[in-house]
């Protein structure tokens, strides 16, 4: 037995090993417990073969929190909330739902389908066989994520009114009428100056979309701008005095790339 070269993260004891709870967590290389995370939650009906995607404790409990806010907790109430759903709710539910823990755009887009397979919504299954894993890989740190604000590299994708202003008509950000969200994946390059380059500003490339634009099915303004983000260190690249990054990130847009009438009712 090993004592854990990262010290006292998990705990005060430096033996302590998946976070004393192995049937849950994964961690091949003795650094970071991992969830084995169940896109479409067991208790909603997912299927226990389905392909897991490989997220944080922090990502794992942003999933579940999303679907216990919109009234998909444990329970039978949660359960005949999901039944009542159409198959293409229940879809972009799940689909949010991996967005809120940061899963890329990407991986949820080629991974989806997988996800549904077998699944019976509003049945309790149990526990099973385990199907393949699904890397999700490192999202940005913290330091990144301040920086990455929602600014002008989104102008290209998102309509300034979007956000609501008084000039623009219907304040959509604040209000509850839903439209299509679309998300896309898109990368960006930031420079960032080095601490002793005093003086010198971050500076954000423009946001270019390099995938097509996925459905996340009907939100407000706000369900769908929380589904930004979750930027993605592809490369780094050091200099005198500064580091260049290339970074993955997802963007959205709110009723397409212009705004015309509110969709008339959900599917």
């Amino acid at each position: 037995m090993q004592r854990d070269p990262l010290g006292y993260v998990d705990g005060m004891s430096l033996h302590q090993y998946l976070l004393s709870n192995p049937q849950s967590y994964t961690d091949v290389y003795g650094l970071a417990a991992t969830f084995d995370h169940h896109g479409y939650p067991l208790h909603l009906g997912g299927a226990a073969d389905q392909a897991l995607f490989e997220l944080s404790k922090e990502q794992h409990d942003a999933a579940h929190r999303y679907f216990r806010k919109q009234g998909f907790g444990f329970g039978p109430a949660g359960r005949a909330s999901w039944e009542k759903l159409s198959s293409r709710q229940q879809k972009a539910h799940i689909m949010r739902s991996l967005r809120q823990a940061k899963v890329p755009n990407a991986i949820i887009r080629d991974n989806i389908d997988d996800i549904l397979r077998g699944a019976r919504p509003g049945a309790k299954i149990a526990r099973g066989a385990k199907g393949r894993i699904i890397p999700v890989g490192t999202v940005g740190s913290a330091f990144l994520i301040v920086l990455t604000s929602t600014s002008t590299a989104h102008a290209g994708v998102i309509p300034s009114d979007w956000r609501g202003n008084a000039t623009s008509g219907p304040d959509y950000l604040s209000g509850d009428i839903k439209c299509e969200c679309e998300c896309a994946t898109a990368e960006y390059t930031l420079i960032a100056p080095h601490f002793w380059t005093i003086g010198q500003a971050v500076e954000k490339g423009r946001a270019q979309v390099i995938g097509e634009f996925t459905s996340y099915g009907n939100a407000t303004a706000t369900e769908c701008h929380e589904l930004e983000g979750g930027d993605v260190i592809l490369e780094k690249d050091w200099q005198i005095g500064f580091t260049i990054y290339r970074i993955e990130t997802t963007l959205c847009r709110f009723n397409g790339v212009e705004h015309g009438h509110p969709f008339g009712e959900e599917y």
